[in-house]
């Protein structure tokens, strides 16, 4: 049996043996997919049940669908700030890392960062372990391999503060198991559990929670163990990049009373698991040679 086929498997049998149980008990949602069959489907799962239509650039707030990211269009730079789909594009999310530089590959031939394929800018072996989702560029922190995203009004004039009740994102080449994660904080900072990522070497992830009772200000990612720019040699140097982002609609946080109610698990989702994946601990940030610069 294939890597893809089996994890089709046990996503099936997790499915079908709680979904209906966990969705009374008021638990996280989690999508969490590998291989990009798999991928292909968590990530349509978890676009319905977001709400199933993709508001785009459209003003906020609007009261169902969801918002996402794909890094595509030829105005996404390569030297990309943090505030590009805050400010600049309205999609009502600022990103924020230490030493404040992010990346994304494949920019436009007008842009100071061409040519670049995958990252081979960066380090010539990436495009051998690295793939896009949505043909064809990819996203990275520069600096660090640990990340923030908070959320926003999209397009409000004032960037006024916003919650959202599910965020997921493709991972590209996570080598090992519990390395890789989203942790999810309510808006006072709370933490809401960190969840790992499914691995698949040179292939993709995803990993995508909707938290039916909690509202999430913020959420975490950390990207394997090392930055962008070392050579990927796992474990002990695991480089991992991403690819799309997917939230729901952000609301405003000022409006906790006038959160959706409950959206019940779906059974056609194959790599749905509604049992809450056991909250791990989040990895201390790196540090040493290659890490921090």
């Amino acid at each position: 049996m294939n890597f893809e086929a089996s994890t089709y498997l046990l996503l099936l049998l997790a499915l079908f043996g709680t979904s209906f149980q966990s969705a009374h008990a008021q638990e996280p949602v989690i999508f969490n997919a590998a291989g990009f069959a798999n991928v292909q489907q968590a990530v349509k799962d978890f676009q319905d049940f977001l709400g199933g239509m993709d508001n785009g650039n459209e003003p906020g707030p609007i009261d169902d669908g969801f918002r996402s990211i794909n890094w595509d269009a030829a105005a996404v730079p390569f030297d990309m700030p943090g505030n590009f789909f805050r400010d600049t594009v309205t999609r009502g999310i600022l990103l924020s890392v230490k030493g404040d530089e992010f990346r994304v590959s494949n920019p436009a031939k007008d842009d100071p960062g061409f040519p670049d394929n995958l990252f081979d800018s960066i380090n010539p072996q990436y495009p051998k372990q690295f793939q896009a989702f949505s043909p064809e560029r990819i996203f990275s922190p520069l600096t660090h391999n640990v990340f923030t995203a908070e959320f926003s009004i999209p397009g409000s004039p004032k960037n006024d503060e916003a919650w959202i009740a599910g965020f997921g994102a493709i991972f590209v080449d996570v080598d090992n198991e519990k390395v890789s994660s989203i942790e999810y904080f309510d808006p006072e900072g709370k933490s809401l559990g960190s969840f790992p990522v499914v691995a698949d070497p040179q292939g993709l992830s995803f990993l995508g929670v909707y938290f039916p009772d909690d509202v999430v200000g913020s959420v975490e990612v950390t990207l394997g163990n090392a930055i962008l720019g070392v050579d990927d040699f796992p474990p002990e140097h695991e480089v991992v990049v991403m690819d799309d982002f997917f939230f729901s609609e952000p609301v405003a946080l000022k409006k906790p009373a006038e959160k959706p109610a409950e959206k019940p698990a779906k059974s056609p989702g194959l790599t749905v698991t509604t049992t809450p994946a056991p909250p791990t601990k989040s990895p201390s940030p790196p540090s040493g040679p290659g890490y921090d610069r």
